[in-house]
């Protein structure tokens, strides 16, 4: 059983993500932004006709946090894939989806901290991460022997300088949180040179 990690082009630093993770029988969207160059507007389009053949296959919609660069397409994406997948996100980007998109309301559902979810034949797990994105959330996918940590906008400066910026019991929780990995494990950041 394998798993497939697809990106649609999409500056990871200054244009939209568009990304996903892909079993032989369910997909789950990880980030939803819009590219607006012309060459990253074409293969997301691509991305987006893939979605399209493939909507009965798509089980969820994962925002770990409100920022344009992973949610500018999430409007138009949600509508072309049809009304039935729900959006996965912290109670705080619910606040801000449901200003941003008020359409999206009734899809969104709020994550529990260390509650592990089923998608499919994904398992999903959920953590708070410090940043300065409000409601960032880092998220891990398990599916048979894989594992990916999907980590973005973490402020890392923070974790050597001042530890007063976490919750006294962050390190613990972020510990046991990257503990369910797989035999092969994987990390998709933003962040050049992380480990």
């Amino acid at each position: 059983m394998t798993v497939r990690f697809l990106l649609f082009r999409g500056s990871w630093e200054n244009e939209g993500n568009f990304y996903l993770l892909e079993s032989e029988k369910n997909i789950l969207l990880l980030a939803t932004g819009k590219d607006y160059s012309l060459v990253g507007s074409q293969e997301q389009q691509v991305g987006r006709n893939y979605l399209k053949e493939n909507r009965a296959r798509i089980r969820a919609i994962i925002v770990v946090n409100t920022n344009w660069q992973n949610v500018g397409s999430l409007a138009d994406i949600s509508r072309e894939i049809g009304p039935h997948v729900p959006i996965y996100t912290s109670h705080y980007s619910k606040i801000i989806l449901s200003y941003l998109f008020p359409q999206l309301r009734s899809k969104i559902i709020v994550v529990e901290k260390n509650r592990e979810l089923k998608v499919g034949d994904f398992a999903l797990s959920f953590i708070p991460l410090n940043s300065y994105l409000l409601g960032n959330l880092g998220l891990a996918v398990h599916h048979s022997h894989s594992s990916f940590y999907f980590l973005e906008g973490f402020v890392f400066g923070s974790l050597l300088n001042n530890k007063t910026l976490f919750p006294a019991n962050f390190w613990p929780e972020f510990q046991q949180f990257c503990t369910r990995k797989r035999k092969n494990t994987y990390l998709i950041t933003s962040y050049w040179g992380l480990h």
